[in-house]
């Protein structure tokens, strides 16, 4: 059953780095009544040394200086809370919640794609305040029928403020001629014209799903998500005429998934195999100025798009011995871009792409599980998975072969097939139930072809590794 709690955490890092967290639970045994409520603060100065071919100062004399410099300009903060009331445990319902959720945060920007032009006084604001609904009953109507449903309703906010006229080295100072005199940024303001741009989402989504265990061997699941979101842009620094010229941008997305699981031979073999359906609908509108017999008017460019794509896919795994289980899955993976990839994002140095297509792959998995091995004290579990990934129309940035560093956003693109392949491995390892240690490294390599000739995308990782070590006292 459900238990009253409260629970705080608190932590410090590296670069004035903190977190806290409240939260807490209470429920009346009598009526199942169910207040849940938490509180959360980051804050982090972020300011890390940086070092490379794009961070240096511009002298005077127009030299340049390569320095290692802290980013002093790359502070974020968040805090938000969220409430619910509703009932646990009662007849018609194992959970049943109403929320609302609110959030606030501020991030400076300390630069754009690249790290070639330090800003100073470009900053984002956002504001966020969400409805949600939640549902979840065991055994509803009949035995073994479960149904869940989440819902979510508001407003997703961000002010992007970029007014700062002049240029900035990496010490923070100001950028001076062979005068002495403080240069301006090229076209006003740290990124581009001064802007004090605003973007106004409207969200919703739906997350439901149904799953009927006709028996311990046997289980159906059918899934459905529903995303949408309506934006609207807006800059305050722009003239009133140039405010009735700004457009509207709406995506909505539906995906259904259809899963059966089947387990035999004592639960030796597990089989899960599923399909998926993928709809995304974007619209952008536009207002430009045409001259229509001689007349200059208002007219809506608009770009719109329908995708519908379908997924699927089947997983296995078999215990060949007790400490030995085969794990291999072969899938058509589809993965949806996401609004800001459509639609671009200043406050995260993105622009906008409309036409912009899904990203589908061919995925193939063949790994094993080793363990648990116990000896005395010790366990150990070790895992490891080959795979192949045939990725068609992938989701990146453009890949180029010459760096282009005043270019300040870049938009998010389709940058072809692309093919990966490597293998994983994790350890587990555990002492006297006491302390656990987990390492983990992956080795992959992917590639595209062009022009005949193959080549590894730049600025991927081809290695991976990384550790973790927990203690509990008991």
């Amino acid at each position: 059953g459900v238990r009253n709690n409260f629970n705080a955490a608190v932590s410090y890092g590296s670069f004035n780095t903190s977190q806290v967290n409240f939260s807490g639970l209470y429920r009346f045994k009598s009526s199942g009544f169910t207040l849940k409520t938490s509180v959360f603060n980051n804050y982090s100065d972020n300011d890390y040394e940086v070092w490379g071919k794009t961070v240096y100062n511009i002298l005077p004399n127009g030299r340049y200086d390569y320095i290692r410099a802290k980013r002093l300009q790359d502070a974020f903060r968040s805090t938000g809370s969220v409430v619910e009331v509703g009932f646990t445990d009662v007849k018609w319902a194992d959970n049943f919640f109403i929320g609302y959720t609110s959030s606030d945060a501020y991030k400076e920007v300390q630069h754009g794609t690249f790290m070639a032009t330090p800003y100073k006084g470009r900053f984002l604001r956002s504001d966020s305040g969400l409805m949600s609904v939640t549902y979840n009953k065991k055994n509803i109507f009949t035995k073994g029928l479960e149904f869940n449903f989440h819902g979510l309703y508001g407003e997703r906010n961000r002010m992007v403020s970029d007014t700062v006229k002049w240029n900035y080295d990496w010490n923070g100072d100001l950028s001076l001629d062979l005068n002495g005199q403080p240069i301006p940024r090229p076209s006003g303001a740290q990124q581009g014209a001064p802007t004090l741009a605003h973007i106004k989402r409207e969200v919703g989504a739906i997350r439901t799903g149904l799953s009927y265990e006709i028996n311990e061997n046997h289980k159906f699941l059918l899934n459905y998500t529903l995303s949408i979101v309506n934006r609207e842009d807006d800059d305050a620094m722009k003239s009133v005429l140039e405010r009735k010229f700004l457009g509207t941008r709406d995506l909505n997305k539906n995906i259904g998934a259809l899963t059966y699981e089947w387990t035999a031979f004592e639960n030796r073999l597990k089989t899960c195999v599923f399909g998926k359906y993928y709809q995304q609908k974007i619209t952008r509108m536009n207002p430009i100025v045409q001259n229509l017999n001689g007349v200059p008017t208002r007219v809506e460019d608009v770009v719109r798009s329908n995708k519908n794509v379908m997924g699927y896919g089947a997983a296995f795994s078999y215990q060949v011995v007790p400490n030995i289980t085969l794990l291999t899955s072969a899938e058509k993976a589809v993965r949806l871009p996401t609004e800001n990839e459509v639609f671009g994002d200043s406050g995260d140095n993105i622009s906008e792409n409309p036409n912009i297509k899904p990203e589908t792959s061919k995925n193939y998995n063949l790994g094993f599980r080793l363990g648990t091995f116990v000896y005395n004290k010790h366990e150990w579990v070790l895992t490891t998975n080959g795979f192949i990934r045939d990725i068609t129309d992938r989701i990146g940035t453009p890949v180029q072969t010459a760096i282009n560093t005043n270019v300040q956003t870049l938009p998010f693109v389709n940058q072809g097939n692309v093919k990966s392949k490597g293998i994983d491995l994790e350890l587990d390892y555990t002492f006297n139930n006491n302390l656990n240690i987990r390492l983990g490294a992956s080795k992959f390599e992917l590639t595209t072809v062009s022009g005949g000739i193959k080549y590894d995308l730049p600025n991927e990782p081809f290695l991976n590794a990384n550790v973790s070590a927990q203690y509990s006292f008991k």
